[in-house]
């Protein structure tokens, strides 16, 4: 039987890994990995477009067996502080977050 697919089991893993990530770009990397690091055998697609008609992306789209999901991120951020030997260095950084927008089957 195969592993479920158990987004915030997921994102919690990469949190412990990388709580902090520089822009939405790295984090949709790091999570594409992680996908594919733990489903080997899904078809992942980064900026899908899944009406060519449109001007329409889902940031990550998996297809995975029977089960398919659309992962939409978003990059909530907020300021922090490192002090340096010269000066202070300003970060953007968010939470690893993901909006799972929607799941269906093919027959």
């Amino acid at each position: 039987m195969a592993e479920p697919l158990d987004m915030p089991d997921l994102v919690s893993l990469l949190a412990a890994e990388r709580p902090i990530f520089h822009s939405e770009a790295d984090f949709q990397h790091a999570l594409a990995w992680l996908l594919h690091q733990r489903f080997p055998h899904a078809a992942l697609r980064l900026e899908y477009r899944p009406f060519p008609d449109e001007r329409f992306y889902l940031d990550i789209w998996v297809d995975i067996g029977t089960e398919r999901l659309a992962i939409e991120l978003k990059y909530p951020t907020r300021g922090i502080q490192r002090p340096s030997v010269a000066s202070v260095s300003r970060l953007r950084i968010m939470p690893p977050r993901t909006s799972r927008a929607t799941t269906s089957s093919r027959t």
